[in-house]
């Protein structure tokens, strides 16, 4: 999703700001769009990857607002690289 890399670019601010309000908030937002495209079927590749992907989007997007209420800058950090990575792998499979 392309405002999954706008929401990565926000977060990465967020976190070199130390901002977990606002990290919280992203992470959230970033929850949510992928929720709603969670059913979608992808152009080509696995619709049992893409629901799997994108479960991990939101679980990993949750672990985030966990370490953003800890103001755990590591766990913070961790989240959004793999969020990162999960869309890396999404996109090189789905589109």
């Amino acid at each position: 999703m392309r405002s999954n890399v706008a929401l990565l670019g926000k977060l990465k601010n967020n976190a070199s700001k130390r901002s977990f309000f606002n990290a919280a908030e992203n992470l959230m937002e970033l929850a949510k769009g992928s929720k709603s495209i969670e059913n979608f079927t992808p152009p080509k590749g696995l619709q049992s990857k893409w629901k799997e992907i994108h479960e991990s989007l939101i679980n990993t997007a949750f672990q985030g607002i966990g370490a953003s209420a800890e103001q755990d800058i590591k766990g913070l950090n961790a989240s959004i690289s793999k969020i990162a990575a999960l869309n890396r792998e999404g996109h090189s499979l789905f589109r």
